[in-house]
């Protein structure tokens, strides 16, 4: 969805807007019926047909409440075989048989996304550009603009919905006549900026726009977003070069936060450290706060964050809701760092035995939990052969990749990969499992609009097809920072030639 053309370029991220709640009805025991504040609706079946094979058809029935589908009827997780695939766990989640949940989403709301795209790509200034936005529904997205004239702007569009005084965080209940919908409503100008006077505009799926109306509460973790507003006051966005150089970034203001909080704990508890655990804690000491491939650092502070995550929240949540709670990573970064920065929180406890504890306590057994995960893993007592890359993987998979017989063919090979969920490059991965790297940049682009050329770089090829040549020739590429050069003339210059690649025929 990034691109440019003759007069202007632009970029996309999620707006991270919350366009979509669930509301809870309860059945009455013949299960034809649910009370939804006073009144009671009969629940409508609508029956369906899946075509199977050298087998009869599949009849199914669908459960509707007015107009919309009882989709608890059909939950993944309520089968044992699928919970292990989202959250690694053999558990499937209990599901109360009297429950039935309906969802809206402002994706019933009519919309022609492609009408939008369509405008931008032909859109020659700021003007033609924002007015696209009033066709885009779904979802709620952050574009990024620029001209060949210096012109810079960003404007959310999308369609969020009307809701009576429901905030949309937690699923609402159907007895409560206030959580009703009562329509949709688009995004308007006021969630626009053009020439702000930084000097610039950037989005990191951070919260944009201060505004009374309620956009949701799903925001990432603003290290991100932090970091690349100190970059951009730093040196000078019109530099190629400079941009190339942030986009490739692995300094985590994230750790930078913490470590200024937990540092000070752990040296005021020297005593509770061995000689291995003194040795990291020095380590975290000297560290720049880049989360390089081959640091020592980045394992102690990846560790350090998931047995936090774990001694805090685990004993009140259990395996399962713990694991379905780290499956997404932003809103539990945010919420590791509010307690970070937290002394008297409520979660510092132990529910076995009531006790209250200090997060210094926590502080310290979480790292020590985290050095002695480490030394297990590594098999060794000794800190510099804890280096990232030696578990912090990255390997790319086609959807076939999930079948056993074609996995080796289809799947590229499992690389080290610096980075985490809160650097600028990218390296995501779900909280509980944090050396299996998810989530990267699925593309890297710079535009230069007084040159006709783009800067860009896949994770992989430009085709998806396994025997084709260009199916991973930029992955190394793109996992050193590298960047192809493309020409958008008609005509490309002197820079580039014209040839001819021809193939032997088969006679």
């Amino acid at each position: 969805l990034i691109g440019r053309n003759d007069y202007i370029a632009w970029g996309i991220t999620n707006g991270m807007v919350d366009d979509c709640d669930f509301f809870v009805h309860n059945s009455d025991p013949t299960g034809k019926f649910v009370v939804d504040s006073t009144t009671k609706i009969r629940i409508t079946l609508v029956a369906d047909t899946i075509p199977v094979k050298n087998s009869p058809n599949y009849i199914y029935y669908q459960r509707f409440i007015g107009k919309d589908i009882i989709f608890s009827d059909f939950l993944l997780l309520k089968d044992s075989t699928v919970a292990p695939n989202f959250y690694g766990i053999k558990s499937s989640p209990s599901f109360a048989k009297n429950i039935c949940l309906t969802f809206k989403w402002t994706g019933q709301y009519v919309s022609d996304e492609i009408k939008t795209l369509y405008q931008i790509c032909k859109a020659k200034n700021w003007n033609e550009f924002s007015s696209a936005k009033k066709y885009w529904g779904v979802p709620a997205l952050n574009f990024s603009y620029a001209d060949k004239w210096g012109n810079i702007g960003l404007m959310l569009a999308g369609v969020i919905p009307e809701r009576q005084g429901l905030v949309g965080i937690l699923p609402a209940s159907s007895t409560n006549s206030k959580s009703a919908w009562i329509g949709f409503r688009k995004i308007g100008d006021e969630f626009n900026i053009f020439n702000p006077p930084e000097g610039f505009v950037f989005n990191a799926n951070n919260k944009t726009f201060n505004n009374q109306v309620y956009l949701g509460s799903y925001w990432s973790d603003p290290s991100r977003a932090f970091r690349i507003f100190l970059l951009l006051n730093k040196m000078k966005p019109e530099d190629m070069f400079s941009i190339q150089s942030m986009q490739k970034d692995q300094h985590s203001e994230q750790a930078k936060f913490v470590l200024s909080h937990i540092l000070p704990i752990l040296n005021n508890h020297k005593n509770w450290l061995d000689t291995v655990e003194t040795k990291a804690l020095k380590t975290l000491e000297s560290w720049d706060n880049l989360m390089r491939v081959d640091g020592v650092a980045p394992s102690i502070y990846q560790m350090f964050v998931l047995k936090f995550l774990e001694n805090t929240l685990k004993d009140e949540l259990g395996e399962a809701l713990f694991r379905q709670f780290l499956y997404l990573d932003f809103i539990p970064a945010r919420k590791f760092l509010e307690f970070i920065n937290d002394s008297t929180n409520v979660f510092f406890n132990n529910v076995a035995t009531k006790e209250q504890l200090s997060k210094d306590y926590i502080v310290v057994k979480s790292f020590k939990n985290a050095v002695t995960e480490l030394r297990t893993m590594f098999r060794s007592n000794n800190i510099n052969d804890f280096k990232y890359g030696e578990w912090h993987k990255l390997q790319l998979e086609h959807p076939f990749s999930k079948v056993k017989f074609f996995s080796h063919t289809f799947s590229m090979e499992k690389v080290s990969i610096g980075g985490n969920n809160s650097t600028i490059n990218y390296a995501g991965s779900k909280l509980f499992d944090p050396g299996n790297v998810e989530v990267g940049p699925s593309a890297r682009f710079i535009a230069d609009l007084q040159d006709t050329l783009v800067w860009w770089i896949l994770p992989g090829g430009n085709s998806g097809q396994v025997t084709s040549k260009n199916y991973s020739d930029q992955f190394q590429l793109w996992l050193s920072g590298g960047y192809i050069s493309v020409s958008m003339s008609k005509i490309p210059d002197a820079r580039f030639k014209l040839f001819a690649s021809i193939s032997k025929g088969k006679n």
